[in-house]
C-alpha cells in the first residue's frame, strides 16, 4: 500500500510488489511507446519504398500480429522485474522508491538483463527507426527527381505541340496530367506523416537522454548516487513524458483533426 509521507519516512516501507509495479507499470508504457513508433516507421518504409509488399503488412492478420507484438513484447521488460522474477527492481531507501534494475554489481541477472534491456529495448528500435526514415528521406529525394525530370519532358512536349498539333499528343498529354494529382497528394501525405513521425522521434529520444546517462552512471558505480536519488524519478517522468505530448504532436501537424475537435468545442460551447 502507498504509505503517507511525514517528514523523512519513505514513499514506501521497502520493497514491496507495490513499489516494484510503480516502476514497472511507467516502464512498460514507455517501451510500448517505442515499439509503436518503431512499428509505425517499418510499415511506413515498406508501403514507401516498397509498395508491391505492401499487402505484407496491411492485411488483417499482419495488423492483429503487430498490434499483439507491440504490446506483449515489452513485458518481458517489465513483468519479470516486477514479480521478482528476474533482476528485480531495487529499492532505494533515500527516496523510498523502486528504480531500474541498472546496477551490474548486483549479480549476473542484472548484467544479462542491463544487456537484453539496451539491445531489445532501445538499441535494434532506435537502429530500425533510424534505418526506416533514412530510405523513407531517399525515396522521396528520388521522387522530387523524377517529378523534376517529368516537367522537363512536360515543357518539351508543350514545345512539339505548338510546332506540331496533334490529337495524339494532345490526348496522350491529357490523360498523362490527370493520373498526376492523385499521386502528388498521396505522396505529399505520406511526406506528412514521416515528418510528424520524425518529430515524435526527435522528442522521444530528448525525452530519453537525461534518463541513459544518469543510468549509464548508476549501472557501474558500486554505491547509489545522490543524483540518482535525488532526480531519478524527476527524469523517469520527464522520459514518458513523450507519450504524453504524441496525440498532441498528431493534432497540431492535422488541420483536419483540429478543425473537427474545434467544431465539437464550437457546439458544446453553444
Amino acid at each position: 500500500m502507498l504509505q503517507r509521507v511525514y517528514g523523512n519516512l519513505p514513499l514506501y516501507p521497502g520493497n514491496t510488489f507495490q513499489c516494484r509495479l510503480a516502476i514497472g507499470l511507467p516502464l512498460y508504457f514507455g517501451i510500448v511507446n517505442i515499439y509503436s513508433i518503431g512499428f509505425l516507421s517499418v510499415i511506413r518504409y515498406i508501403i514507401i519504398t516498397k509498395p508491391n509488399k505492401a499487402h505484407y503488412v496491411s492485411s488483417k492478420k499482419s495488423i492483429i500480429a503487430i498490434y499483439l507484438l507491440n504490446w506483449f513484447i515489452p513485458l518481458s521488460f517489465s513483468l519479470p522485474q516486477t514479480i521478482g522474477f528476474w533482476a528485480r527492481f531495487p529499492y532505494y531507501s533515500g527516496t523510498g522508491t523502486c528504480g531500474p534494475a541498472i546496477k551490474l554489481a548486483l549479480g549476473p541477472s542484472y548484467i544479462t538483463f542491463f544487456i537484453y534491456f539496451y539491445c531489445f529495448g532501445l538499441s535494434i528500435p532506435f537502429q530500425a527507426i533510424t534505418f526506416s526514415y533514412w530510405h523513407i528521406y531517399k525515396e522521396f529525394s528520388r521522387n522530387r527527381q523524377r517529378i523534376r525530370n517529368i516537367n522537363v519532358v512536360t515543357n518539351e512536349e508543350s514545345k512539339l505541340e505548338s510546332m506540331i498539333s496533334t490529337n495524339y499528343t494532345v490526348n496522350t498529354k491529357k490523360s498523362f496530367l490527370k493520373s498526376q494529382p492523385q499521386s502528388s497528394i498521396n505522396k505529399g501525405m505520406e511526406k506528412k506523416l514521416a515528418k510528424t513521425l520524425l518529430l515524435i522521434i526527435f522528442i522521444e529520444i530528448l525525452s530519453f537522454i537525461p534518463m541513459s546517462i544518469i543510468n549509464l552512471i548508476e549501472s557501474v558505480s558500486l554505491r547509489t548516487s545522490l543524483v540518482y536519488q535525488n532526480y531519478g524519478l524527476l527524469v523517469l517522468l520527464l522520459t514518458f513524458l513523450s507519450g504524453i505530448t504524441n496525440p498532441f504532436i498528431f493534432i497540431f501537424r492535422s488541420h483536419n483533426l483540429r478543425r473537427s475537435l474545434k467544431e465539437k468545442f464550437i457546439c458544446l460551447n453553444v
